[in-house]
């Protein structure tokens, strides 16, 4: 069952830009699984010529990938050491529940898990490669790449490319993290350094419409296009802390998300219209804001109690819904949450393993 999903998932996944080869190859079984698992937008995500002509609205985001890794299975047992220490990221499709692995210090997994939301059960599960550097934009219209002093921007079946020049793009802390984004209409480009420098960019016709800057506390470590705004994520080793802010391209003011996210994976999710969440490191805490105004809309208590240095992963489900897991010291405890009414569904701990 879960082969024949699979294959039918993939056989719907639009062409990437080719990626070099894993050192040591993965079991075919991993490696389909990884494949679907990667793809956290639509595998038919439509073109921003399409999207125009549709009249979407340009806030929206796609919605979440489709359920095609099976979360049930055989009982797990989370190894103590993994539950208190252990630091975790989710893969998307889990189907009727949530789909995560604990990492090593290379963030490569080293071992993964299935809850079920339905029976509360947790499975184990194949582990998966890590993802592709290539980068799907916020909009979920384009393919963004690292290219010799600049990004590369693709259609999402890695056709139709520009380059766009910008040195100092590439994260700090994790080199590989391209700090560029595409706007939700597909029109646009921003790019910005580790130092705040920015430049947008007129996707079709390739030329710079205009050079600025925004102001962080060390280093910026985190980009992405939500709405008219653009989410610049600022960070400081010192604390630690990451504070997300909501930068407008056009008049370069950015207003200041009352969240940490320094270990935070996929941190901002949309609720509706223009708000959109922002999940706080230790699961704690959601906040809200408007990505058109920057205006603040209220926060939300989680209590899941994650450390702020190895932080929560969360998983978009349907459409204002997320799950979010615990890294330690409590590993793999999930909160399920509704965004729109601003409530926890259901928590899940993890059993104590039998002796």
């Amino acid at each position: 069952m879960r082969r024949a999903l699979l294959v039918l998932f993939l056989a719907t996944l639009p062409g990437c830009p080719a990626r070099k080869a894993d050192p040591a190859p993965a079991p075919s079984a991993s490696a389909a699984l990884a494949s679907a698992s990667v793809a956290s937008s639509p595998s038919a995500a439509p073109s921003a010529s399409a999207t125009a002509s549709a009249g979407a609205d340009p806030r929206a985001e796609p919605p979440p990938p489709p359920s095609v890794i099976e979360v049930t299975g055989k009982a797990a047992c989370i190894p103590p050491k993994l539950v208190a220490e252990g630091n975790v990221t989710v893969v998307a499709g889990g189907k009727g529940g949530v789909a995560f692995c604990f990492v090593a210090e290379n963030a490569r997994p080293k071992a993964c898990y299935g809850l079920d939301f339905e029976t509360g059960e947790y499975t184990d599960l194949p582990t998966f490669p890590a993802p592709p550097a290539t980068k799907r934009s916020s909009g979920g219209t384009h393919l963004l790449e690292r290219a010799t002093d600049g990004v590369s921007v693709c259609d999402v079946t890695g056709k139709a490319c520009k380059t766009f020049p910008a040195k100092g793009i590439g994260g700090k802390r994790d080199p590989a993290k391209l700090l560029a984004d595409v706007s939700p209409d597909g029109k646009r480009v921003v790019t910005v350094t580790q130092a705040g420098g920015t430049e947008t960019f007129d996707l079709a016709g390739g030329k710079s419409e205009k050079k600025s800057s925004i102001h962080v506390d060390g280093f910026v470590d985190g980009v992405a296009w939500l709405g008219k705004r653009v989410m610049v994520i600022g960070c400081v080793d010192a604390g630690p802390g990451c504070t997300p802010q909501l930068w407008e391209p056009e008049s370069s003011k950015a207003t200041r998300v009352a969240a940490n996210v320094y270990a935070s994976k996929n941190p901002a999710h949309p609720v509706s219209g223009s708000l959109w969440a922002f999940v706080d490191s230790t699961g704690d805490a959601i906040a809200f804001h408007d990505v058109d105004t920057g205006l603040a809309r209220g926060t939300m208590a989680v209590g899941l109690g994650g450390d702020v240095e190895r932080g929560v992963a969360t998983d978009r489900k349907k459409p204002g819904e997320i799950a979010i897991v615990s890294s330690g010291p409590h590993g793999g405890s999930i909160v399920h949450v509704d965004l729109v009414a601003k409530k926890v569904l259901k928590r899940y701990t993890p059993g104590p393993c039998k002796k």
